[in-house]
């Protein structure tokens, strides 16, 4: 299911291919990048980010500095990224969307739960969900 769903992101965004990346970047060129905090967040999405970018670019090494559930503060590096420039460029935008929702969600259930707490509430997911996702 996972690998449908990321196929299904990756040629969402990039499935006619990108011109103008293809056109400046040889298939030879590397680089590097990181992910950073915009916001104090709690991460999410770390394994499926990593997964992007093993279907996008077997080649890219993708290292996350935190686990899901870890809080981050607003200018952390979350993750460092490695290998050929296309692939992480392919890869970047579904596996920081992925991220982004997921860190989103996380970091305002922990704001909720915090809340909740002060009054002996309990918070549990009703398994709602997203078509597709």
């Amino acid at each position: 299911m996972i690998d449908e769903i990321i196929k299904l992101a990756v040629d969402e965004d990039a499935g006619l291919g990108d011109i103008t990346s293809e056109n400046i970047f040889s298939p030879k060129d590397n680089s590097k990048a990181v992910f950073i905090a915009k916001d104090d967040m709690i991460i999410c999405g770390g394994d499926i980010a990593r997964q992007v970018f093993e279907y996008v670019e077997p080649r890219v090494k993708f290292r996350m500095l935190y686990p899901d559930g870890a809080r981050v503060k607003k200018g952390g590096v979350i993750a460092r990224i490695s290998g050929p420039t296309l692939g992480l460029l392919k890869g970047e935008r579904p596996a920081l969307n992925f991220m982004q929702r997921m860190s989103a969600v996380a970091s305002a259930a922990y704001e909720l739960n915090l809340i909740a707490k002060k009054y002996g509430v309990m918070l549990v997911d009703t398994r709602k969900s997203l078509p597709g996702m």
